[in-house]
């Protein structure tokens, strides 16, 4: 038993040091930044991809953005070279801290989203807020994946 396992051990560290394994598919996006974190926004779906602005104008439309967030201002997004996607996040942390990361895993042509909270004091209510971040443009052929922490 203790030799079939040493076996295993082996091959699952051979197997490791193919490109899925080692992250030589994924490549980290630069240039990532949030514009806007809408506490007031509430939307029919967690997250959103906006490619042009007539599926921006849509986004807000559909949720009143004008009327329910006042005092927010849209970011100007050059949809030529730029993708804008929003991000439902809930933390019950007092102060909350984001990391924000995108990574293009050129094996499946998707582009990953990373938001990552942390913080020290939770608080009894929950923060519910719809985060704004733009990057370069997403190549037609890839699809956006939110990854979960």
């Amino acid at each position: 038993m203790r030799n079939f396992t040493l076996q295993m051990g082996l091959l699952f560290a051979l197997l490791c040091l193919l490109p899925d394994c080692t992250g030589d598919d994924l490549i980290e996006i630069e240039g990532v930044e949030r514009h806007l974190y809408a506490l007031c926004m509430d939307m029919p779906d967690n997250h959103y991809v906006v490619d042009n602005e007539e599926t921006l104008q849509a986004l807000l439309d559909i949720g009143d953005f004008s009327t329910v967030c006042p005092e927010e201002e849209v970011p100007n997004v050059d949809f030529q070279s730029q993708t804008l996607v929003l991000k439902l996040v809930r933390t019950n942390f007092c102060e909350p801290f984001y990391k924000y990361q995108v990574l293009a895993n050129t094996a499946n042509k998707t582009y990953e989203v990373h938001i990552e909270v942390k913080g020290e004091d939770t608080c009894p209510d929950v923060i519910a807020a719809y985060h704004w971040l733009t990057f370069s443009k997403i190549p037609e052929s890839y699809q956006v994946d939110f990854v979960a922490p």
